[in-house]
């Protein structure tokens, strides 16, 4: 039994070794593809185009689609700006300061936010709110409108309505 595997083994081997020569002549019956001297290479110069987001005509990818806050957004999106008339129905959210100085943080009564920075009030999508300037103080902001009416919001303190030591 041995006997017969180890002659199976031999007859492998050889037989095996036989066709390396087949495969030599076929190396030489087929040519190999010509391949161009010239390769293109990508101009380092270029640079791939970044994707930016068109949000002036596209809705806010950051507010939620339901819900009360989605009706909140929906309501309010449609506003064109502020008019004279409702300066008075804003409130003054925050004062921040940056590296450029300082950012007013603005609430409408319908939830609208807008910022004052450098003078000009933008709106949700930090375009320029029209006909309204306006001043940064340390703790107020005066809005001016086109028609010079002049409005003072001032923040409101945390503990107003809380515990005071009057006697």
């Amino acid at each position: 039994m041995n006997r017969i595997l180890l002659a199976l083994t031999a007859l492998f081997i050889v037989t095996g070794c036989s066709r390396k020569d087949e495969y030599r002549s076929l190396a030489e019956l087929i040519p190999s593809p010509k391949l161009s001297a010239e390769v293109p290479r990508p101009d380092p110069k270029m640079e791939t185009p970044r994707y930016s987001y068109p949000y002036s005509s596209k809705r806010d990818p950051f507010t939620p689609l339901a819900g009360s806050a989605a009706a909140l957004a929906g309501a309010s999106s449609g506003s064109q700006g502020i008019s004279s008339g409702e300066l008075s129905n804003l409130e003054l959210k925050g004062i921040l300061r940056d590296r450029k100085g300082k950012v007013a943080l603005i609430s409408a009564s319908d939830g609208e936010p807008f910022v004052l920075r450098s003078g000009r009030v933008y709106d949700r999508k930090n375009r320029i709110v029209s006909g309204i300037s306006g001043i940064i103080k340390e703790n107020s902001v005066i809005l001016i409108s086109q028609n010079r009416t002049v409005t003072e919001l001032s923040l409101k303190k945390q503990n107003e309505g809380g515990s005071s030591n009057a006697q």
